[in-house]
Formats: structure tokens, sequence, C-alpha cells
């Protein structure tokens, strides 16, 4: 239910104070049709949620996987989500200047890793929530880039 800004968390108590004043402003007042999708999803059928799971953990394992076949790229295994964190800092330029070129030159959507705050400097984020054909093209093209920038 990406983007409906529901869920819930568990954590330690002086993280969930912090959470709860960020709230508000992230995911307040919810509309009532997401309220009931996410009922229906979480007390309905679980047959598709096991088949997704299945299916992205297939996904991440391959872009880890062209990630460490990619010289100078390396990844932390992600562990939830569909996103991996690429450090491209021994690629030239920031990490808005890496994912510009990547996407004006070789039609690939990262996320720079700066707007994730200074710690994401280096870094570019990539989605493998498409398919799995469309991540061995993408990947190509980042494999491309990599290669054509002499590293």
């Amino acid at each position: 239910m990406t983007g409906w800004r529901l869920g819930w968390l568990v954590g330690p108590e002086h993280l969930a104070r912090g959470a709860i004043k960020l709230h508000p402003g992230t995911s307040s007042c919810p509309s009532s049709l997401s309220q009931h999708g996410a009922i229906a999803a979480l007390t309905g059928p679980q047959d598709g949620a096991e088949a997704m799971c299945r299916a992205f953990r297939e996904r991440r394992d391959y872009v880890q996987s062209r990630v460490e076949a990619i010289p100078t790229l390396s990844c932390p295994v992600p562990d939830g989500g569909f996103y991996a964190f690429l450090d491209v800092q021994l690629l030239d330029g920031t990490s808005f200047e890496v994912a510009e070129r990547l996407l004006e030159e070789y039609g690939v959507v990262t996320v720079p890793g700066e707007g994730f705050g200074a710690g994401g400097e280096g870094s570019i984020r990539v989605s493998f929530a498409s398919s799995l054909e469309e991540l061995e093209e993408g990947f190509d093209r980042i494999e491309r880039f990599v290669r054509d920038e002499g590293v």
C-alpha cells in the first residue's frame, strides 16, 4: 500500500516518542478509503502478499548480485522495503550529479542520496519495485554508465 501513509511503529519507547512528534506532518488524517483498504489487506487472504514477498526477495537478490558485479559500486543488503542505496563515491561528482547523468545520458531514474541528509551524500537510491526485466535493463545501463565513466 505504498503511498497510502498508513502503518504502525513498534520499537523502544524513546524512539516512539520522537516518531510521535513527526507523525502529524506525514500521515495524519488518512482517508476512510485508505483505512478500509488497510483493514481488507490485513484481514483478507494473504496469498498475494506472500507471492509479493518472494518476488521482492528475488529482485533484491538480483540487484545485490548486479551491484557486486559492477566495479566501484557497493551496497548494503537491503533488509526491508524495496530500495537499494548504492555507494557511488568512487564516481565523479556529487550524488545529485551522478543521478543527473544517469537520467539524462542513460535514461535511468535514481534518487540522489543528498536528499536523505548529509549522511546520504555519495549514494543514490534505486527502487526494485519494477519487474525483473526492467531491473535487468536498468542495471545494464548502470553498468555501461560506470564503464563509460572510466572508473
